[in-house]
């Protein structure tokens, strides 16, 4: 008796079995029944949450147990890297409009920001004051292109200190077993953590809690969770990875203040142009 062949929705290609071995798509059809199509859903979004909550739990207290399994092969029962950057930075950046990280203070024309331990600020001088009413911008106007400039400049801060730290990497290991790889998966997976870490930072500050006494927290917590992250992905002993650790920690947090310092500075050209 011959088989009948049966070809995938999708990309034509013969089907063996349950999914298409060339693109992946789930060989059986939608179920006609709207009650087994919501069940199939369903099954499908807790599958996902599965992997998120897997993906954030190793994230969090295991630190470059998600990197030395990606390099390693195992694949499947994570998040990618690059997802699961994504996602907390889509966290971050919805925690962000209601919580700016900089902003501008118009009764008393302070410009102040801040991320975990890092703080930056300053106030508006006479001259620069001058020149705004030279322009005919008000304070207030000044304050939402403050903010505008702040929100057009993050994802900026964010690439550079993914990039920076991904090469800062590379050249403290130039032989690493994975090659460049490794430097951008843990450079992603520590841009991971360090926004999940400010989330909870900013989360505190919008709950109206002093932050204050937290921020050597927050330092200390994502410098112990890169040391054991970098002890374990590239194999070195645990007083190296200290150094290295405090040393990418100072190279991220000067490229943070650079960026939070570089805001007031956009700003004040937005509004006088």
């Amino acid at each position: 008796m011959r088989r009948r062949v049966v070809n995938c929705a999708n990309c034509g290609s013969v089907l063996v079995g349950r999914f298409c071995c060339a693109c992946g798509q789930e060989a059986q059809a939608p179920p006609r029944s709207a009650f087994r199509w919501i069940a199939g859903q369903v099954t499908t979004l807790v599958g996902y949450d599965s992997r998120l909550g897997r993906s954030f739990g190793a994230l969090i207290a295991r630190p470059g147990s998600l990197t030395e399994a990606y390099l390693g092969g195992r694949r499947t029962a994570h998040l990618t890297p690059l997802a699961l950057y994504l996602l907390a930075a889509g966290a971050f950046f919805l925690l962000h409009s209601f919580r700016p990280l900089v902003s501008f203070d118009v009764k008393t024309r302070a410009l102040a920001g801040g991320l975990g331990s890092m703080q930056v600020a300053g106030t508006l001088d006479s001259a620069e004051i001058a020149k705004l009413q030279a322009a005919g911008v008000s304070l207030d106007a000044f304050a939402e292109r403050f903010q505008s400039a702040a929100t057009a400049l993050l994802p900026v801060f964010l690439l550079l200190s993914v990039l920076l730290f991904a090469g800062l990497l590379a050249l403290l290991h130039r032989r690493a077993p994975a090659g460049s790889v490794t430097h951008a998966v843990l450079a992603l997976h520590w841009g991971a953590i360090f926004m999940l870490v400010a989330l909870v930072s900013r989360a505190v500050a919008l709950a109206g809690v002093q932050a204050g006494a937290f921020r050597a927290v927050y330092s200390l917590a994502v410098l112990a969770w890169l040391v054991l992250a970098l002890k374990r992905v590239y194999r070195i002993a645990l007083p190296r990875a200290a150094v290295e650790g405090a040393v990418l920690l100072a190279a991220f947090y000067a490229l943070l203040g650079l960026w939070l310092a570089s805001v007031s500075s956009l700003a004040l050209r937005l509004s006088l142009a």
